[in-house]
């Protein structure tokens, strides 16, 4: 089966090392956090609810029917979590196709119980209420 990919802004996760970047540990916990909720979301199966907490871009970048036809396609194949392990969080100003923001883009070396090892990349933005919340994901 191809890969498949539901990544909103898209641009934004493959062409990072062009972003402008400083450090912000304050921001990269919080992002940390709301990576890490989000999905446990996602691993409980719950993909409406994830929908519901995105960031306001992620909401109209596709619908939350679309995005549950297309979190199931990707994740449901590769069967339950077994472990989750942060790699990196970097804060950025700037990324490729965004508005400048305060984005975290979250890295995380995951196990899963059918397709083994992979990278799950959480892309966090501060929203106009101050609170940081899901922009984009993609699993490698």
């Amino acid at each position: 089966m191809k890969k498949l990919l539901f990544v909103l802004l898209a641009s934004t996760i493959f062409s990072l090392s062009a972003c402008s970047s400083s450090a912000n540990p304050d921001a990269e916990r919080a992002a940390v956090a709301v990576a890490v909720d989000w999905l446990e979301l996602i691993d409980g199966g719950m993909y409406a609810e994830s929908w519901e907490v995105a960031a306001e871009k992620f909401k109209m970048d596709g619908s939350r029917k679309k995005w549950g036809t297309t979190i199931r396609l990707i994740r449901d194949p590769r069967g339950k979590i077994l472990t989750r392990e942060l790699q990196t969080a970097n804060y950025k100003t700037r990324l490729p196709g965004a508005a400048q923001g305060q984005y975290v883009v979250v890295k995380f070396d995951t196990v899963f119980e059918k397709k083994g090892s992979s990278v799950e990349t959480v892309v966090t933005v501060m929203d106009s209420s101050g609170r940081m919340r899901v922009t984009g994901y993609q699993l490698d």
